[in-house]
């Protein structure tokens, strides 16, 4: 099937049928026996599907030529990479109110968006708002349409992302500086008014006439006034997408909300044992003697380089040479490092294991118990295996540990200008939030109420005999923003969020939750019926919550789940690597997709 637009299309049909083959393999053993069972039965006609959409698309595909730069294919849908200047600008909306529950307080800040207005022409088009979170939105020299990709296209909508409030260059400057006092305003609710506030604003536009109320002037050639909207999000702003439904629906039609947190909760160390479950997997090439080698490797290590750094390899030594041992905090810093970085909430399952080390730290199961097999058993071998791990975790020298690698000049509390000091920034913002709304906390130190499957995370005690959260609060909350800031604070906070949004018992209408299985974050959020939920709802009264976490069986049946996706994998531009996943995640993940795209489009009021 030659193609002007490239190889992709044909490994796309090929992954296709190769996919097929495997289940309709695998289901014929199966219905061999007594019985395939209904699950089977479902996977054997997605299968059939599949491949039948993918024979009916090739030709049209084939045709398709690259869309102002790289062009992929997802059995049928497109995903591009799409530059700036390609029909999309940078604004500002200059008249977002600063605090939108306090009538009398006028005072207003510019607010980042992007928007892609050329895919469409004529009144009223749909309209995807792609929610921005905790970081800055990167528009500065291109963005990439995440998982939605070149439907923007297809669907003739019009695309905007809209930077959250606080992060990036979306700080009020009515307010002198980023100080404790200055941030309360940064919140999901205040977040939520901006978003509604934003669509009634281009719901006023009109059509071919310069608007000040942005700089540069907003010009659209159509009025969108009568436009469905769709807001779509990943993490936490997939909740956000999800709470938009939930506090404005009358504003939009539906949203996407993928990997969502919409639970809040205090404790959240679990994510640990979630990370230590993946290594165990067999789908995904993991093993328990797998998880035994590393856990045993990473104690063997903390416990050495606690009594001197001599004790351990040259190449497994902190780079700063003055150092003789580290201290209980920089291991339990160092390990817990490593560890989400071991088959972690980004993880991806390549069918082949070299492709799982992809050069920024991050390493996949399959990978990881290669390296375990090749090392089990020889002299010297789980130093070795050590030695490829630490740098693969801290790539930057090949002869030391960079320990220290990262920044550690204080947060300045001036308001950014550069995309460093704005990715500086938003870790102080986030922060903000974690301490004031949603908890998530993440010790690294075991405790007595959660100790971690990790033997090293478990072998010091949090500095000052507090617990693992009393620790955290201590260095993450109190130290940044005051003192009154406490574990309770933050269980009140924990509680007040739930209270507003209704935690995992939320009732929406017209939101599509996406969820992966190897995602620490699904334990928070909204799951088909019938899978099994991660239970870490606290007894009652430890986190004050317990009563929004409930079982699968209450929930919301609008959801997704791919049981070998990680954190936010349909929001990832992974597209062009779908040819090396494993055969079980790339059925999976194209189901999702078939099954997400078809509730967007019914959102949107588009048929077909």
């Amino acid at each position: 099937f030659p193609s002007p637009a490239g190889p992709c299309e044909v490994s796309s049909l090929l992954i296709s049928i190769r996919i097929f083959l495997y289940y309709f393999r695998n289901m014929r053993h199966s219905m061999a026996g007594r019985t395939a069972g209904a699950h089977s039965e479902s996977r054997v006609f997605v299968a059939w599907a599949l491949l039948v959409f993918a024979l009916l698309k090739a030709s049209a595909v084939a045709k398709a030529a690259p869309i102002h730069g790289q062009t992929f294919q997802r059995f049928g849908i497109l995903a591009t990479r799409e530059l700036l200047n390609s029909g999309c600008t940078v604004q500002f909306y200059d008249q977002q109110k600063l605090d939108h529950f306090n009538d009398e307080d006028t005072r207003v800040f510019s607010q980042r968006f992007t928007i892609c207005s050329n895919y469409t022409s004529g009144d009223d088009p749909p309209v995807v708002i792609y929610i921005g979170g905790e970081s800055p939105e990167g528009s500065d020299i291109e963005y990439e349409e995440f998982g939605v990709g070149g439907l923007i296209r297809s669907l003739g909508a019009v695309y905007v992302d809209l930077e959250h409030r606080y992060y990036g260059l979306s700080y009020p400057k009515v307010l002198p500086d980023a100080s404790t006092e200055n941030l309360k305003y940064l919140s999901s609710q205040q977040a939520l008014a901006d978003l509604r506030q934003f669509i009634l604003y281009l719901k006023g536009l009109v059509p071919n006439q310069p608007d000040t109320g942005s700089t540069p002037p907003l010009t659209l050639p159509y009025s969108v006034g009568g436009s469905n909207v769709v807001v779509i999000g990943g993490s936490y702003p997939g909740a956000l997408a999800a709470w938009m439904k939930l506090k404005h629906g009358d504003v939009i039609s539906g949203a996407i909300s993928n990997s969502a947190p919409v639970l809040a909760q205090v404790d959240f160390s679990k994510t640990l044992t979630v990370f230590a479950d993946n290594i165990k997997l067999e789908a995904i090439g993991g093993s328990q003697e797998c998880f035994n080698f590393w856990d045993n490797a990473l104690y063997l290590y903390g416990s050495r380089v606690t009594e001197s750094v001599r004790r351990v390899p040259s190449k497994l030594r902190p780079c700063d040479n003055r150092v003789k041992r580290l201290t209980a905090q920089e291991v339990t810093a160092g390990m817990s490092s490593i560890i989400y970085q071991m088959s972690g909430q980004y993880y991806v399952d390549y069918a082949d294991p070299s492709e799982h080390s992809q050069g920024d730290g991050s390493i996949g199961t399959r990978l990881l118990c290669e390296v375990a097999k090749k090392y089990e058993g020889k002299k010297g071998g789980t130093w070795d295996a050590l030695v490829w791990l630490g740098h693969q975790v801290f790539p930057s020298n090949s002869s030391c540990i960079a320990f220290d690698s990262g920044d550690a000049t204080p947060v300045s509390l001036e308001w950014p200008v550069t995309m460093d000091e704005q990715k500086k920034m938003a870790g102080r913002m986030w922060a903000y939030q974690v301490c004031t709304e949603f908890g998530w906390l993440q010790p690294v130190y075991g405790y007595e109420n959660s100790p971690s499957p990790w033997k090293v995370l478990n072998t010091f005690d949090p500095p000052g005999g507090s617990n693992g959260l009393e620790a955290y609060v201590k260095d993450d909350c109190a130290a940044q923003f005051g003192e009154g800031f406490t574990l309770e604070s933050v269980q009140n906070a924990v509680e007040n969020t739930n209270q507003i949004y209704g935690g995992r018992t939320l009732q929406v209408e017209n939101v599509t939750f996406i969820n992966g299985g190897l995602d620490p974050w699904r334990m928070f959020g909204i799951l088909p019926p019938g899978i099994e939920y991660f239970d870490n709802c606290p007894d009652e009264g430890f986190t004050g919550n317990s009563s929004f976490c409930v079982e699968n069986g209450d929930l919301i049946k609008d959801a997704v789940m791919v049981p070998l996706g990680s954190h936010c994998l349909w929001m990832s531009a992974l597209t062009s690597k779908l040819e090396l996943f494993s055969p079980e995640l790339a059925f999976d993940y194209v189901s999702a997709d078939v099954r997400t795209v078809k509730d967007l489009k019914r959102y949107l009021g588009i048929s077909g």
